[in-house]
Order: structure tokens, then sequence, then C-alpha cells
């Protein structure tokens, strides 16, 4: 019963990949460049990004000013293996120099990040994670 409607879904699932057009979405607070984890490493990632955000977030100081302003902004974060930002860059600019100020900010004192576990190690040293502020 498992294999025919496994069968089912691949044959559902070939039909509709052919009326449907694939839109390329993109989303913060995921990793970039394409890598992507699956089982064990997806459940590590997510365990440890959200200690990363946490761990961001604490570091994060914004006037009330600002945050009355309902600004939103993206970073690109590059570590390597023992957590420190290497490279930080805004992707997406709320259009105020003072908001996106603070992110990068907020990046600068958060490193060195928690280590990230070592299966996960050798992904994020080559790839960017993305913030979205505030989440």
């Amino acid at each position: 019963k498992a294999q025919s409607a496994i069968e089912r879904l691949k044959q559902k699932m070939k039909g509709s990949s052919k009326t449907a057009k694939v839109e390329k979405v993109k989303k913060g607070n995921v990793i970039s460049s394409g890598d992507s984890f699956s089982g064990l490493d997806k459940i590590k990632f997510e365990e440890y990004f959200g200690k990363m955000k946490t761990h961001l977030n604490q570091n994060w100081n914004l006037p009330q000013w600002l945050d009355d302003a309902n600004l939103k902004a993206q970073v690109q974060v590059n570590i390597d293996g023992r957590g420190v930002v290497m490279k930080r860059d805004i992707l997406t600019s709320s259009g105020n120099s003072v908001f996106d100020n603070t992110i990068l900010a907020a990046v600068d004192s958060s490193s060195p990040f928690p280590t990230p576990p070592d299966r996960l190690k050798s992904s994020l040293s080559r790839s960017a994670i993305i913030f979205n502020f505030p989440n």
C-alpha cells in the first residue's frame, strides 16, 4: 500500500510540475547560496539558527523612534567554524541608514556567535545566513 501511494504521489507531482510555473521566492532567515539541509542536518541548522537569532537580538538596541517607524531590513552574515563573523552586509536596506547601522552594530557585537555544530561547520563557512529585522 505504501509503495502504491508513493507511486501515485510521484505521478501526481510529475503532472503538476508540467503545468505549474515555479517561482523562486527569496525569504529571510534562511541559509543562502543554494545549500539545503535535510534530515538531521536540517534539525541541527534550525536549532543553531534559533540560538543565533536569540544571541543577535540580545545585542540589537533599537531606539523607540526607529521602532515606531516600522522599518524592515535584511542582513547577510558569513561566519567561520568558530562562529566568528567574517563578513556582514545589508542585503535589503530599510532606507534609513541609522536603522541599518543598528543592525550592523548588533552583528558586530554578537561576534562570535555560538559555535556551530560540527556537522554544519563546513556548510556554514561557505554560505551566508540571512536575518530579517525585525524578525
